[in-house]
């Protein structure tokens, strides 16, 4: 079976969203974040509807385009932290694409965080100590889910190189 779409996924600040443009234009194949698209479907940004309708609505239609996203190919998706653990998300990323799990320490994950945390949700508001007790929460629950890809790469790398070159060499022999 042919790879035609690949989903990087990761807790947030793993570079999901850079190395995903990055492995795009390598594989010459369509970026897409599911956040800019549920941007765009919803009028208004994941702060605003996390805020606004709470984080049940905003899985619900981040999973629809989610799905909206299977009719895609030759594309690269870079996914929202916590996609995999809703409903069965891992399940039909697994399904319908190849799954890359980037994975990185605490103290990385914690750091870009630190640099973002007003864009980020589910980190807005919170203190250092309050963000560093929310990503091992998160990390928790979300671990299982995150095993369950096809392959994981440890972020940082010095380059990028390691992730294009495998995708490149798994897209090769598929």
């Amino acid at each position: 079976m042919a790879i035609e779409r690949i989903y990087l996924i990761g807790m947030p600040g793993v570079g999901k969203s850079s190395l995903g443009k990055r492995l795009a234009q390598k594989l010459q194949w369509q970026w897409i974040d599911l956040d800019e698209q549920i941007e765009e479907k919803a009028g208004q940004n994941v702060s605003s509807l996390f805020n606004e309708h709470g984080e049940a609505f905003f899985r619900n239609l981040e999973q629809t385009v989610l799905k909206e996203s299977f009719a895609q190919t030759a594309c690269v998706i870079s996914c929202g932290g916590g996609t995999i653990s809703y409903s069965n998300n891992m399940q039909l990323i697994n399904e319908n694409g190849f799954s890359i799990y980037l994975s990185a320490s605490l103290a990385f994950i914690k750091q870009r965080v630190l640099q973002g945390k007003e864009l980020r949700p589910l980190f807005k508001g919170l203190d250092e100590k309050e963000i560093i007790e929310k990503i091992k929460v998160l990390l928790a629950q979300r671990d299982p889910f995150y095993r369950q890809a096809k392959l994981e790469i440890s972020i940082p790398q010095k380059d990028a190189n390691a992730l294009f070159n495998k995708a490149l060499e798994l897209i090769q022999r598929a």
